[in-house]
């Protein structure tokens, strides 16, 4: 049992360093082959690093030695017993180390990458809801309606949105520049028919700071000849998690074809 646990310990060393993120360290000893910095948590990350590395080599070593206790044991049955307990620890203790550090990565997987600035962040996915944005002054509204219709591209719907009203009406105020200039740029590269259905109302759903409440996303009717475009000419960069097909443009937008419509993300990438 002594066995297994020499072998799980360095697995452990992650949540050592939850305890110890700023604290000053002058090491006395460096590690082998490991940059231990000046800190800490630096020397707890070398000892980590350096211990996985020293598990996996026990490991093979003592199952060389077991390997080759049990060759010699003839018919010997204690040693042969005896090597394969040798084996056995060697494996299982292993095999303890991988599980360990598997589930320290399901739990954050910032504890086993060693990363100081994330390492307290947890691994489930979070949700940033953006504060709701006050009715941006007619003017604005009127001012990039009468850009997008400069640049040929219409609005579904003429009224904009209240604060908290998502549905039954089109806000564009509060558009940022890169997608009023994005979307300019596609209506001129494409020469289709471009339809926003979709600004920065309320009611689109937002992961991250990149939504259409702050500015960034716009959402354009689908049609046969911006679907054309966009999958002739863009690079296919996977699936979001909801299924929709992405594709990216030479500027690193993003192009998200759902079941109505685009949804596009402009400057996503900075």
């Amino acid at each position: 049992m002594k066995k297994f646990l020499l072998l799980f310990i360095p697995s452990l060393f992650p949540t050592i360093t939850l305890a110890a993120l700023n604290l000053s360290y002058v090491p006395m000893e460096q590690i082998p082959g490991v940059d231990t910095g000046s800190n800490f948590y630096t020397y707890i990350a070398g000892v980590y690093k350096f211990g996985i590395w020293a598990v996996g080599v026990s490991a093979l070593l003592m199952i060389t030695i077991g390997g080759y206790m049990y060759i010699m044991s003839a018919a010997n049955v204690v040693s042969a017993e005896k090597a394969k307990g040798v084996i056995t620890d060697a494996i299982v203790g292993l095999i303890l180390a991988l599980v360990s550090f598997l589930l320290l990565y399901e739990i954050n997987p910032n504890l086993v990458r060693l990363n100081r600035g994330n390492i307290i962040s947890s691994s489930a996915p979070t949700t940033t809801v953006p504060a709701k944005q006050p009715v941006m002054p007619t003017g604005i509204e009127a001012d990039v309606r009468q850009r997008l219709a400069g640049a040929g591209i219409s609005v579904n719907r003429p009224n904009s949105c209240p604060v908290g009203q998502g549905t039954g009406c089109t806000s564009t105020a509060g558009l940022r520049e890169s997608t009023i200039n994005g979307l300019a740029n596609l209506k001129t590269a494409c020469n289709c028919n471009l339809t926003l259905t979709g600004g920065s109302e309320d009611g689109h759903a937002s992961t991250t700071i990149y939504n259409h409440a702050n500015g960034y996303k716009a959402d354009l009717g689908l049609n046969s000849s911006l679907t054309s475009y966009v999958k002739n000419n863009y690079t296919p960069a996977g699936t979001r998690s909801d299924g929709a097909a992405m594709y990216k443009d030479t500027s690193g937008n993003i192009y998200a074809v759902e079941e109505d419509h685009w949804d596009i993300c402009y400057a996503c990438h900075n």
